[in-house]
C-alpha cells in the first residue's frame, strides 16, 4: 500500500490540505505554506507595528534539547522557532491529522519490508540566518534524537521497533526516507518521528564536543550576550536581551508562511516582551495601556494568564477595548495540576545498578508510607478539590480525575472531556471524604502524637518521629502556592498529618522531579511531596510514554521498579499496555518492545479496552493525584490589535495553534 499525504491516509491519518499555489514571485520559497483566508477573521494584516506583553516567566534556555522539559522557555523558543519547523504531526481528539509544514511532500510505502516513509522539504527554505534548510540537516537531527548519550531510547524518542532504529537514507537535497524494519501502526508512529529540525551549521560542534545536551549551550546568558546565535525557522528571531526588562524579536525575513494574499507572514515588525515581578505588576502595567495582552496569547498556565481575581478588575476598569474570553473547562490546553509522592525516597543505585536503602530511617520511612496505595488513596479522598476551585480559582476550574485532554479515551466523566463514565470507573476513590480518608491512615500504623499529629508507628524504621512531608511546588506561580497553603492546612485539620510548604523557582523544581535512575551511588531525587502541572494535550496515550512508563523521564511512579528483577504486576501490566496501544499493532511484534513484554492487539476496539483497562489501573493505583484543571482565560485589548481571536476559535480551526496569532496578529491601532 502505497500511501502519500494528499488524500486520505490508512487508518489514524487524516490529512489536512491547505492552498500549495506557487508563490515564486514572493521570494525565495516555493510552494510555500500558505494560512487560509478563515484563519483571518479580522481580514488579512497589514505588515508593521510592534506587540507587547509582559510576563513573570523568563526564557531560560534556547537549547532544544531542554527547552521542553521548562515551560517558562517553551513558548519563547517556539516563537524563534527553535522546535517550530516540525516535519509534520499534530493532534486533535482523534483521528491524527497530518500539517505539511515545511514538507512539500510526505509519502508512506508499506507494501513490502521496510516500511518507508518519504519526506521532501519546500524549496527555497532558510534559516534565520539566511542559510538554506535541506536534507543535511534532516540527517543531523535524526543522529541527534538517537544518540544514546543524549537520549534514552525506551523512554525519549520512541522510534524503537522492536529495538531496532529505522534507518535513514538521503535521497537528494531536499529528500530523506526512513527505512523501518517492521511493519508499524502508522499514527502514533509519526507523532514519536515528529522530530523537530535542527540547523547542522549551527549545532554540529556541539555536538561533536558533546555539549549540545549541556545546560550552558544557549542559555539565556548566552543568548544576551549574542542573540544572533539563537537561529531556527519560527516567525520571529532573537534582536537583544535587556537582562531583567526586555526580550525582544523582530520578524524573520526568511519565513516561510504566506497569507492568500501573497503577504510574508508574520505581520509584526517586533515582538517585546517585558519582564516584571509580579502578576500584580503585570495586570498594572495592562490597564495602564502600556502592554497589549495581559499575559501574552498562550494562556494555558505557562505565561500566566489573567487570575480569576483579575478579572473584575478588567471588567470594570475604564480602558478601552478591552476583550475577555473565558473557555470552561477542561481545556485541551490547559494545565493538569496534580499532587505526587517520591516513592523512590532513600533509594541509591549503585554501579551495578542494585536499589538500595540510603540509611537514612526518616526517609525510607517516608518511602515506606508513598509506597502504599492506600496511603495515596487516603490523600486523594481528603483533597477538596471543589474547594480549591472555588476559592483559589474562583470557579474558573474544574476537578479531574486523570490526565485532562484525553478526549473520546477519557472514562473518567469529566465535563467537557468528550469522553464518558465508565460504570466500573471508581468515582467514590476521589469523593472528599474525611472520615474514610482518616480510618485508611489508621489502617497504616500512624498513631497520634502528644502534639495531636500523626507519628510513624512500630512497623517504621523512624518510629515515634512525627510525619513531616516536605511538599514542593514553583514559586513563580500564585495559584499553586495559594493551593498547596489551602492544602497543608487542611491535612493538618482533617488528617492530623503535616505538610511542610516548600515554594521553589520553577528550574529547582524541574531538576529535582527529572533526577532518576542515575547510576554510581546517585539517588532518585531528594523531593517529597510536590505540587505540579503538566500540560494536558493527551489526547492519545502515545504522548504521554515520557510520563506513564517505568522509566519514563518525567514519572511519578517507581523508577526503582525498572531495575528490579520482578517488577510488581500493576507496573509491568501497565508498561505493557502503554506501550502495545501506543506503538506496535499485533501483525508487527516479536514479544518486546524496549524490553517490554507486549500484549497482542487485533483492532482498534482492542486498542480502546486496552486504554480503558490503563486508567482503571491508574484510578486504583492512585500514582498520581490528580487535583484541578483550570479554566483557560485571555484577556487583551481588542482595540489594538487585529486576528487576536479567542481559543474556542483556536480549536475549530486546526491551523490555529498556538502559534498563528504571531503569525497572523496585527495592529489595528497604527
Amino acid at each position: 500500500m502505497r500511501l502519500k499525504w494528499i488524500g486520505p491516509i490508512w487508518g489514524f491519518i487524516v490529512c489536512f490540505i491547505v492552498c500549495l499555489t506557487a508563490f515564486a514571485a514572493l521570494g525565495q520559497v516555493v510552494n510555500p505554506f500558505v494560512l487560509p483566508e478563515e484563519n483571518f477573521p479580522d481580514g488579512f494584516g497589514v505588515p508593521g507595528g510592534s506587540y507587547t506583553f509582559c510576563s513573570t516567566a523568563i526564557p531560560n534556555t534556547f537549547n532544544p534539547l531542554l527547552s521542553n522539559v521548562d515551560s517558562n522557555s517553551k513558548d519563547f523558543v517556539e516563537l524563534a522557532g527553535i522546535n517550530a519547523a516540525t516535519p509534520f504531526g499534530w493532534l486533535a481528539g482523534d483521528p491524527i491529522q497530518i500539517m505539511p509544514a515545511v514538507l512539500e511532500m510526505f509519502e508512506i510505502d508499506d507494501t513490502e519490508l521496510p516500511v518507508t516513509i518519504t519526506m521532501k522539504l519546500r524549496e527555497g527554505l532558510r534559516w534565520s540566518d539566511g542559510e538554506q534548510m535541506d536534507a543535511e540537516d534532516a540527517a543531523f537531527t535524526f543522529g541527534v534524537y538517537t544518540d544514546p548519550q543524549l537520549f534514552n531510547l525506551d523512554s525519549g524518542s520512541g522510534l524503537s521497533v522492536n529495538d531496532q532504529l529505522p534507518l535513514f537514507e538521503m535521497v537528494d537535497e531536499r529528500t530523506w526516507r526512513y527505512l523501518i524494519p517492521a511493519r508499524i501502526n502508522i499514527g502514533p508512529f509519526l507523532l514519536q518521528l515528529n522530530l523537530p529540525l535542527l540547523p547542522q551549521h549551527v549545532h554540529q560542534d556541539a555536538f561533536d564536543n558533546r555539549l549540545l545536551g549541556s545546560e550552558l549551550y544557549w542559555n539565556s546568558l548566552e543568548a544576551s550576550d549574542d542573540p544572533l546565535m539563537v537561529v531556527g525557522a519560527g516567525p520571529f528571531r532573537l534582536k537583544q536581551v535587556i537582562l531583567g526588562q526586555d526580550w525582544i524579536f523582530e520578524r524573520n525575513p526568511f519565513y516561510w508562511k504566506f497569507d492568500a494574499n501573497g503577504t510574508r507572514l508574520p505581520y509584526f515588525d517586533e515582538i517585546r516582551l517585558c519582564v516584571v515581578d509580579d502578576r500584580d505588576l503585570q495586570l498594572a502595567r495592562f490597564l495602564n495601556g502600556e502592554t497589549d495582552d495581559v499575559n501574552g496569547p498562550v494562556s494555558n498556565g505557562r505565561n500566566g494568564g489573567p487570575r480569576a481575581s483579575d478579572l473584575p478588575v478588567i471588567q470594570t476598569s475604564e480602558g478601552i477595548g478591552f476583550s475577555i474570553d473565558i473557555r470552561p473547562s477542561p481545556d485541551p490546553n490547559a494545565t493538569a495540576n496534580l499532587v505526587a509522592f517520591n516513592q523512590d525516597l532513600g533509594l541509591t543505585v549503585t554501579g551495578s545498578n542494585e536499589v538500595i536503602p540510603n540509611g537514612d530511617r526518616y526517609k525510607n520511612s517516608l518511602r515506606q508510607l508513598f509506597q502504599q496505595p492506600l496511603f495515596r488513596r487516603a490523600i486523594s479522598k481528603a483533597t477538596n478539590r471543589q474547594a480549591i476551585v472555588e476559592n483559589i480559582f474562583l470557579g474558573a476550574a474544574s476537578p479531574i480525575y486523570q490526565m485532562s485532554g484525553l478526549g473520546p479515551f477519557d472514562i473518567s466523566g469529566r465535563r467537557g472531556s468528550g469522553g464518558h463514565l465508565d460504570a466500573d470507573y471508581p468515582l467514590n476513590y476521589f469523593e472528599f471524604d474525611p472520615g474514610e480518608a482518616n480510618a485508611l491512615l489508621d489502617g497504616m500504623d500512624l498513631p497520634i502524637g502528644s502534639d495531636g499529629l500523626r507519628v510513624f508507628g512500630e512497623s517504621y524504621p523512624s518510629a515515634g518521629e512525627k510525619v513531616s512531608i516536605t511538599f514542593t511546588t514553583n514559586s513563580d506561580n500564585n495559584v499553586r502556592v495559594e493551593t498547596v497553603t489551602f492544602l497543608v492546612n487542611e491535612y493538618r485539620d482533617l488528617l492530623q498529618l503535616e505538610f511542610v510548604p516548600n515554594p521553589v523557582p520553577f528550574t529547582t523544581l524541574v531538576s529535582e522531579i527529572l533526577t532518576f535512575i542515575n547510576t554510581s551511588g546517585a539517588v532518585f531525587g531528594s523531593w517529597e511531596a510536590v505540587y505540579f502541572g503538566i500540560s494536558s494535550q493527551i489526547v492519545d496515550p502515545t504522548l504521554a510514554l515520557s510520563m506513564a512508563t517505568s522509566n519514563g523521564f518525567l514519572h511519578f511512579f517507581r523508577y526503582s521498579d525498572s531495575l528490579t528483577p520482578t517488577q510488581p504486576d500493576h507496573q509491568r501490566m501497565l508498561d505493557g499496555l502503554w506501550v502495545t496501544q501506543a506503538q506496535i499493532p499485533p501483525e508487527m511484534r516479536s514479544g518486546e518492545v524496549g524490553g517490554v513484554e507486549v500484549i497482542e492487539l487485533a483492532s482498534s476496539e482492542e486498542r480502546f479496552a486496552l486504554i480503558r483497562e490503563m486508567q482503571l489501573l491508574l484510578a486504583e493505583d492512585q500514582n498520581v493525584i490528580y487535583t484541578t484543571s483550570a479554566s483557560t482565560v485571555d484577556a487583551w485589548n481588542a482595540s489594538r490589535l487585529g486576528n487576536r481571536v479567542t481559543s474556542v476559535y483556536l480549536e475549530l480551526h486546526p491551523y490555529g495553534s498556538l502559534l498563528t496569532f504571531y503569525e497572523r496578529g496585527f495592529r489595528i491601532d497604527r
